[in-house]
Parts: C-alpha cells; sequence; structure tokens
C-alpha cells in the first residue's frame, strides 16, 4: 500500500511538472512573437512603409497619445495620412534614415493568454544626409524625442495583432512659440494695489533681459508628433513646410 501510493504521488509530480513545463513553453513561445511584432514595427517605421505596418494592426486599432493628434479611431486613414507624409519626406530628404530601438520591454498575458500588454521606451536616431540645411537638420534631430509606448495586443488567428497603442512623452515637448515682448499682456492693477505700477518700459526691459524664450526647432523645421510615437514631418505635397498641425494620426 505504502509503495503504491508512493507511486501515485510520483506520477501526480510528473504530470504538473510536464503541465507546468508545456505552459512556459508555450508562454515563451507568445513572448518571441510579441517581441517580433515590436521588432517589426520599428523596421516598418524605419522604412516608413505603413502598408506593411498596418498588417501588424487590427483594423479597427485605436491610437491615444499627445496634443494635436490625441485619440484617433479611424485606423485606415490614420495609416494612410501617414504614409502620404512619408512620401513627401523622402522626395524631400532623399538619403534620410532612421534607427528604431525598443528598449526596456515588458510582456504581460492576460484573458487566459488571449490579451498582450507590452510596454517599452521607443528611442529613434536619424542620419541626416550631407547638404541637409540646417534648418531642416534641427527639425529632424527634434523629432528624436524618446517616449514610452504600451501596446494592446489581442491572439486573432494565431497572429498577435495591435488592437490599442497609447503613447507618452518621456521629455515634456516645447510646442507653443514665444509671445513678442510688445505683445504681451500686463497684469491689470487696481488703483488701491498695495504695490506701485510698474511703468510700461520697464515691463519690457524686464521681460527681455532674461534667457530668451526660443520656438523648439520642431515648430520651426515643419514637424509633428506622429501617433506611433515618433514625430513626423509636416510637409505640404509641394515641398513647402507647413505650419499647420501635421495630418498623421
Amino acid at each position: 500500500m505504502k509503495r503504491l501510493t508512493q507511486s501515485a504521488c510520483c506520477l501526480l509530480v510528473c504530470g504538473l511538472a510536464g503541465s507546468v513545463s508545456a505552459l512556459t513553453a508555450q508562454n515563451r513561445a507568445d513572448v518571441d512573437a510579441v517581441n517580433k511584432v515590436i521588432d517589426q514595427y520599428g523596421q516598418t517605421e524605419d522604412a516608413g512603409d505603413m502598408v506593411a505596418q498596418a498588417k501588424l494592426m487590427a483594423p479597427d486599432r485605436v491610437w491615444v497619445g499627445t496634443a494635436p493628434a490625441g485619440r484617433q479611431t479611424d485606423q485606415a486613414m490614420n495609416m494612410r495620412a501617414q504614409q502620404a507624409q512619408y512620401d513627401v519626406q523622402k522626395k524631400l530628404v532623399p538619403g534620410l534614415q532612421w534607427f528604431t530601438q525598443a528598449r526596456d520591454r515588458l510582456v504581460k498575458f492576460y484573458g487566459n493568454g488571449a490579451v498582450a500588454v507590452a510596454s517599452f521606451y521607443w528611442y529613434r536616431e536619424p542620419v541626416i544626409p550631407a547638404g541637409t540645411s540646417r534648418e531642416i537638420a534641427q527639425g529632424i534631430e527634434a523629432a528624436a524625442t524618446p517616449v514610452a509606448i504600451t501596446l494592446v495586443l489581442e491572439k486573432q488567428g494565431g497572429e498577435w495583432k495591435m488592437v490599442h497603442t497609447h503613447v507618452s512623452y518621456l521629455i515634456p515637448p516645447i510646442n507653443r512659440k514665444p509671445i513678442p515682448p510688445n505683445r504681451r499682456r500686463t497684469p491689470h492693477r487696481s488703483a488701491c494695489s498695495a504695490s506701485p505700477r510698474v511703468p510700461s518700459g520697464a515691463m519690457r526691459a524686464r521681460d527681455t533681459s532674461g534667457r530668451p524664450r526660443t520656438a523648439h526647432p520642431r515648430s520651426r523645421a515643419g514637424f509633428a508628433h506622429s501617433p506611433d510615437g515618433e514625430l513626423s514631418p509636416k510637409w505640404q505635397a509641394d515641398g513647402r513646410q507647413s505650419e499647420a498641425p501635421a495630418g498623421a494620426r
């Protein structure tokens, strides 16, 4: 009887070990598959191939990020707009190359392994061709602002697809241009104010004596934040740089 009990315990332990081993192997395969999607995400971004990138996403993917893009739910239009921007950029800055790294990846699974949440830091490094104007080069460099990205992926037909993307800045961007000193409004002071009114000339001198506030190179060179964690150029169809918010979502 004792030997029978020991044999049963051994079989139970071996069975549990086999189940854990199979589960670990399955989880490892899913982690590798999700990491492969993230790799392809960066590769298609570097290539400016939004058609290929769209294949990594569900047709109803939602993107949430910083202004002015905000929240985008029209996935098809989102990708068309980004592709149009990349096409113009390639014509305006031929030879420009991007190298993207998704660092410190963290992948977790939910819903019995059918849903994955991946988060990582997104760093992009441009290689700017010789002869590029200083203004455009500054805009390209500003477009390399690092961000944190969180992806929600769902296993659909045996393949992992992005269904939700969230982007957050790691470095607060400077989006607003400075107000010229002669257009700044001085605070209203009532006649009974305890402090004396500062003459307008002194106020202007004080405003302009400190460190000047300059516009971010991105706004000068025509680059704007795109929905996938990067800063994409906002070029017009004729090659001119537009000061309006980029159409990429």
